[in-house]
């Protein structure tokens, strides 16, 4: 973890309401390698990432009577963590994966950052991302293999003008064995999105 402090002039970023204020700001991380792993015998796991807090949030900015700026927005975290694991549920018959991610992307591609990844100037997005994946894979008679795969995905935004949205997808292919002469492959897909507010996709 590592502490730092600001001392800045303007912490209104306002040309009319120009104030100084020292600022505190702390980092945390997993670990050096940014990165934790688990193993064992019918499961595995990891995750990593860091975490960025400032005191500079905007209910402090509102508190020290802020108005005009550009820093309005400004949130007390950035994350940029990850998660996946995966557990063997029935021998060669079913298995389970699992994602999770929180970060942080731009609401347009047109707006500049400014360098600021607590949202300063409103077109920073935190997301938070996760899926589940049950998989089923079976051999059929010597004959061929089948796989099937169904995974649910949601994903929630902090901004609101970012919609959140959740899926279901499914995948399925039957392959026959390789000893045999003539190969052929089977394949399925389907899969449906569904967006919390439609008018803002």
């Amino acid at each position: 973890a590592t502490l730092s402090t600001i001392y800045t002039d303007n912490v209104c970023q306002s040309s009319e309401n120009q104030r100084g204020q020292w600022l505190g700001g702390v980092g945390l991380s997993t670990a050096p390698s940014g990165s934790i792993q688990g193993r064992g015998s019918r499961s595995n796991f990891n995750l990593g990432g860091s975490v960025q807090l400032t005191s500079l949030t905007g209910s402090q900015l509102n508190d020290d009577d802020c108005v005009g700026g550009s820093n309005g927005n400004n949130e007390q975290f950035a994350p940029n963590l990850y998660a996946n694991g995966s557990a063997t549920l029935v021998d060669n018959l079913l298995n389970v994966n699992a994602t999770g991610r929180a970060a942080q992307n731009a609401v347009s591609p047109y707006v500049g950052g400014g360098g600021n990844p607590y949202g300063g100037n409103g077109n920073t997005n935190t997301f938070y991302r996760y899926s589940v994946s049950p998989v089923l894979n079976r051999r059929l008679k010597n004959t061929s293999t089948v796989n099937v795969q169904y995974t649910y995905d949601e994903i929630i935004n902090s901004s609101d003008s970012v919609s959140d949205s959740t899926s279901d997808a499914l995948a399925a292919t039957l392959i026959n064995d390789r000893s045999s002469q003539i190969s052929w492959k089977w394949l399925a897909n389907y899969r449906r999105v569904q967006y919390s507010d439609t008018d803002l996709v």
